[in-house]
């Protein structure tokens, strides 16, 4: 998932994008298993929305800091992804949160660096897979079909296999 500012860096994904087309051996386009979400403000996501992110089964986050953020604003970006980078490393798993910063709107090299890295890279496997619904509640709060249903790439880790439970009606595995 690229999450970035609606406004600049939908301008900024189409200007490489255009000038992918024109020039493909100097720019790298937007991948096909990159999926671009626009928020008013990069600086309005944090840790939450990333690692929420990786949970619902996308496979990393990709921060696109198109130049026009207050420098307090990517710094403290910057040291919140550090942040969950150390915490996917205490459970296990590799860094999965990266930012592409760009030091303008028009400055396009930095995310067609960044997209040719991750076309030689290839997509990452999800840490664990998207959330599923079970089709029928827990009796007597024991969790009978619970475990049944767990998502079918198996977690490296058991903590994966906690449930999260909404009132009355939906029950989610993760």
């Amino acid at each position: 998932m690229l999450l970035h500012t609606l406004k600049t860096g939908t301008q900024v994904i189409d200007s490489v994008g255009r000038l992918a087309h024109v020039s493909p051996r100097q720019f790298e386009n937007l991948l096909a298993f990159v999926l671009p979400y626009g928020i008013e403000h990069i600086a309005s996501t944090g840790l939450e929305l990333w690692l929420g992110a990786l949970t619902y089964g996308f496979a990393e986050v990709v921060l696109l800091l198109s130049g026009d953020e207050d420098p307090a604003y990517r710094d403290a970006l910057e040291s919140q992804a550090k942040l969950a980078n150390s915490v996917l490393k205490a459970y296990g798993f590799d860094e999965r949160i990266y930012l592409v910063m760009a030091d303008a709107p028009d400055d396009l090299s930095a995310v067609s660096k960044a997209m040719g890295a991750l076309r030689q890279r290839e997509a990452l496997n999800a840490i664990c897979a998207p959330l599923q619904a079970l089709d029928s509640p827990i009796k007597n709060g024991k969790h009978s079909r619970l475990y049944s249903n767990i998502c079918k790439s198996k977690p490296r880790h058991h903590y994966l296999k906690k449930a999260l439970v909404y009132p009355r009606t939906h029950y989610w595995v993760v």
